[in-house]
């Protein structure tokens, strides 16, 4: 700015002495008059400064241009040191001579050096050997070359090993002189632990596909084997490398075979979903084998399915241990139709024999209340008359007492008679009802077992058929056998709940209970028996106990079933 006032004030001096000298030049008589002489001054004064107007104009309009270009250039500037200290990428210039000349911070964050420390120096005054013979190698082929050249550089750092992918490029002035060397470097430490990882698993599958058994391939979306692994030699003498190209054909296989695993690999390249099945070969290696078949889609960046890895497990002994095991299924099944049959057959034999033995104690009850009974009778009234007529003729008085013993006797015998009639088919069952008949029986339970009984029913007849009264009564008559024999049991509890749909029929006691393994065992004929006499009615029973808690037998009896 002080050379440019300098410049205008010495134009405008000049100016002003060229005006001053013309004014000489002129003839100024000695008389002038002062007015004349000021006004030739000022003439002169106008004239220097319009000449320096006209001087000055187009160095002003220059003036402000380069003043707006500096102003766009420190902008520019600014916003250049933004961006490079803004972008994630290490950034650095170094001069023709190597000479470090700006970083970004970028530099400073991965380096842990500072700009100060970096500025003016070499890379090699602070970075390791291993760093510096690549940044050395690559900075001098520049030099030589004035080329772009792209390395990958290891270095360490505070946060570990980090790996560097740098491209560096020239710097030319408009001559093509070199002024300097631009390098952007880029971490890609992630980068490389995948593809290291990478490396790795394609090493173990590589491992895992040469030493499996199943038959592993890759295959294009041709069907063009990429790799076949050593497992195919066991199924034939194969030479691997001739393989490579061809596709399923070169096995010989046509027609069906060949058209379904070819729509499923078409598929697989459709869709991107893995595939599954199975396929039987002839005649490979001689011989015939089954293979479980499984395509798994490899995808390139832009998502599409690029190749397929296949493989096939030999599931030829499965196959045949299945064929065994649907054979004997098929000889199991017919083996339990076998048993059904014959165990339906037991069931409608013993039902006959149960529903003879029903009728054979009917016949007998019958006979011996009607024949016994008449005979007894007989007796009974005979003994009676001769008491009579002893008392009276004054007999002998031991004659009169064996008379009365004889009575006594006849009475025994006919209590016994109408017990075992009725153990036989009790007379209240036909006679008064189920509920009757299983209160009457209760009665004479808690008078011989000193068990304390109770009845809970509702009130009127269930109106059952012959047939069905009868089982559920021998149920419950062979359920309180159990419990005077085994349970030492002081109370039981007989409780049946009837409405219009089912019958429930449950014999509680609280006596020490019965173990699974004697409601197993096939001795338990009483048991067994009233099993039999509910499947009969199409019933059904359950016996649930606890040792020392009871025992509760339960027969559940839907009204509406049909039994045979």
């Amino acid at each position: 700015m002080y050379r440019n006032w300098r410049f205008l004030l010495t134009v405008f001096v000049s100016l002003l002495i060229i005006v001053i000298g013309m004014i000489g030049a002129r003839e100024i008589e000695p008389k002038s008059e002062p007015r004349e002489i000021a006004i030739d001054l000022s003439l002169a004064i106008i004239g220097a400064l319009w000449i320096v107007s006209r001087v000055t104009k187009p160095l002003n309009k220059e003036i402000l241009r380069r003043k707006l270009t500096e102003e766009s250039l420190l902008t520019t500037n600014a916003q250049l040191e933004t961006l490079i200290n803004t972008i994630p990428d290490i950034i650095h210039f170094k001069d023709r001579y190597r000479r470090f000349v700006l970083v970004n911070n970028a530099f400073e964050r991965h380096t842990g050096l500072t700009r100060e420390s970096v500025i003016g120096r070499h890379v090699e005054e602070f970075f390791p050997p291993s760093f510096v013979e690549t940044s050395i190698e690559s900075d001098e082929d520049i030099i030589r070359n004035k080329i772009l050249r792209r390395v990958e550089q290891k270095i360490t750092t505070q946060e570990g090993i980090m790996h560097l992918d740098t491209i560096k490029a020239p710097l030319l002035d408009s001559r093509g002189t070199l002024i300097g060397i631009l390098g952007i470097s880029r971490d890609i430490t992630r980068r490389k632990q995948i593809e290291d990882s990478l490396r790795e698993s394609e090493e173990k599958y590589r491992v895992l596909a040469e030493n499996s058994n199943d038959i592993i391939t890759r295959i294009d979306s041709r069907g063009e084997y990429l790799y076949i692994n050593p497992a195919i030699n066991l199924y034939g003498a194969f030479n691997r490398e001739e393989l490579i190209g061809k596709t399923f054909d070169v096995f010989g296989y046509t027609g069906d075979k060949v058209r379904r695993r070819e729509e499923y690999v078409k598929k697989l390249f459709d869709t991107g979903q893995v595939q599954e099945f199975e396929l039987e070969l002839n005649n490979l290696g001689g011989k015939s084998y089954f293979f479980n078949w499984r395509l798994f889609p490899e995808f390139d960046d832009s998502g599409k399915v690029k190749t397929a890895v296949v493989v096939a497990r030999d599931i030829t002994r499965r196959k045949e241990m299945e064929n065994q095991l649907h054979l004997h299924s098929e000889q199991l099944g017919a083996e339990i139709l076998h048993r059904r049959e014959i165990e339906e057959k037991l069931h409608m034999l013993t039902s006959k024999l149960i529903s003879s033995r029903e009728e054979e104690r009917v016949m007998i009850s019958r006979e011996i209340h009607d024949d016994l009974g008449q005979i007894l009778t007989g007796l009974k009234i005979d003994v009676s008359l001769l008491i009579k007529e002893t008392t009276a003729s004054r007999h002998n008085g031991a004659v009169i007492d064996k008379l009365l013993s004889i009575s006594s006797s006849i009475d025994t015998v006919f209590y016994s008679m109408r017990r075992i009639a009725a153990n036989l088919r009790p007379l209240d069952l036909d006679k008064l009802g189920l509920i009757q008949a299983m209160r009457s029986y209760l009665e004479e339970f808690q008078q011989r077992s000193a068990i304390s009984c109770k009845l809970c029913c509702n009130e009127g007849e269930i109106g059952l058929d012959s047939d069905r009264e009868i089982a559920l009564f021998r149920i419950f008559q062979e359920s309180l056998t159990n419990i005077m024999r085994h349970s030492n049991a002081s109370e039981v509890f007989v409780i049946i709940d009837d409405d219009s749909r089912y019958l429930k029929l449950s014999i509680i006691d609280n006596g020490k209970g019965i173990s699974d393994s004697e409601m197993l065992d096939s001795k338990s004929l009483g048991i067994m028996g009233m099993k039999e006499r509910a499947l009969m009615i199409g019933a059904e029973i359950s016996i649930k106990s606890d040792n020392g808690i009871g025992t509760e037998v339960t027969v559940y009896m839907p009204k509406g079933v049909i039994y045979d």
